[in-house]
């Protein structure tokens, strides 16, 4: 074996072949110059570039053999550190993070895939404040997170918990999630959402627990059934108010509302209202409907904006998209509107005007003492546009807020 050391230095270094182990002890060298050692069966010099040089043609360099245990418990690892990983077959190298395999794993690899989005996968089109979350996943320090385009996480990137903002009604997709470390991200885990005005087939009145279907229009969330909630019940034929609210049921002239629920008009048709019972009657969440409201809707199936700013009969086949088959109707807005009557000032109701006719409130005043309502008839493709004064009894529908 042949091994040389530069003569040139102030101290030495020490090399003892002892049995199959060589001891190195580093000596102090003068400001400019550099020790280089080679070991080698032959008199080469050291390659400029190596502080040491193994140099055999029958013999290799033999690392330290350790487990994946072994190797994990090596304190404060240093950038460039090596050993050979007895389980894998691969130099494991440790880069200064990590540590890495020269057969091109990275340890311990990246992490797997989350169990599972926590959250809500129906909401209302742009509402905030909603959390999405996964459970940690072991040996993961990241998490990138993605939603559809159009919505916004607000907080929580690289966590394993966001707050989100849905995207504008219709802007559906997936929230996905994959964990990361510094061998990378792993699989990804998603879970797939809605952003609508009607978060929901069906939505339910906490105050008497009736049920109603929904359906987006637009950018509007209607109640495709007229309203039933009826809290008291007056005399159709003699109890009127401008001012006061009042609950009918078509034909009813009792004042039991448990009679009046079970009255075939009142489970077909809903409630009929006085303006002032209109107003307030609508559910947490929910509003009669402005003149406007009623106009955009109207637009969104096909009127023109001529035609809606219009009064009278306005449209062209506008009331036929609202009406169902039962009185010459198409239903193609799915609207459903049914032919329920109205109830007249005077008290009077006209029993042809089931299956005729229907009237329903606005939220608007035309003038004082008259306010926008929408009138649908069986034999008019039309919707009308007029105006009545506040104690009519006509049907209303609901608009989510």
């Amino acid at each position: 074996m042949h091994l040389t050391v530069p003569s040139v230095y102030k101290r030495c270094f020490i090399l003892r072949l002892l049995a199959n182990a060589i001891f190195v002890t580093s000596c102090a060298l003068s400001d400019d110059l550099f020790a280089q050692v080679v070991i080698s069966t032959t008199n080469a010099d050291p390659h400029p570039s190596s502080a040491l040089d193994v140099n055999f043609d029958n013999r290799g360099f033999l690392p330290p053999r350790l487990t994946s245990e072994q190797r994990d418990l090596i304190n404060d690892p240093a950038p460039g550190l090596q050993i050979y990983n007895v389980e894998t077959n691969c130099i494991n190298y440790f880069n200064g993070t990590s540590w890495f395999e020269v057969c091109g794993n990275c340890l311990p690899g990246p992490p797997q895939e989350p169990t599972g989005i926590q959250g809500s996968n129906a909401l209302l089109a742009g509402s905030s404040g909603h959390i999405f979350s996964v459970d940690p996943v072991a040996g993961a320090t990241t998490y990138l997170w993605s939603v559809p385009e159009g919505w916004s996480i607000e907080s929580g990137q690289y966590s394993p918990t966001i707050e989100i903002t849905a995207g504008n009604s219709g802007q559906n997709g997936n929230i996905s999630v994959s964990a990361g470390n510094a061998c990378g991200y792993g699989p990804l885990a998603q879970i797939a959402v809605t952003a609508s005005v009607c978060f929901g087939d069906t939505f339910s009145d906490s105050r008497d627990n009736s049920s109603y279907t929904t359906i987006e229009i637009g950018s509007q969330c209607w109640m495709k059934e007229n309203l039933r909630y009826l809290p008291s019940v007056s005399n159709m034929s003699n109890t009127g108010s401008t001012t006061n609210p009042h609950f009918y049921v078509y034909a009813y002239n009792g004042t039991s509302v448990a009679t009046a629920k079970t009255q075939a008009n009142y489970i077909t048709y809903g409630t009929i209202y006085n303006l002032p019972a209109a107003l307030t009657a609508c559910p947490s969440g929910w509003h009669l409907p402005s003149d406007n409201e009623w106009k955009e809707m109207e637009m969104a199936i096909g009127m023109s904006a001529a035609d809606a700013n219009a009064t009278d009969w306005r449209g062209t086949n506008e009331g036929t998209k609202l009406k169902n088959e039962v009185w010459n109707g198409n239903n193609a807005s799915g609207m459903t509107m049914l032919p329920g009557g109205r109830r007249y000032p005077s008290g009077a109701y006209i029993t042809y005007g089931i299956g005729t006719w229907s009237y329903w409130w606005t939220a608007t005043e035309e003038v004082p003492g008259s306010t926008w309502v929408r009138r649908l008839e069986s034999s008019n493709t039309h919707i009308w546009r007029a105006s009545l004064g506040p104690d009519y009894g006509l049907y209303i529908r609901c608009v989510r807020n």
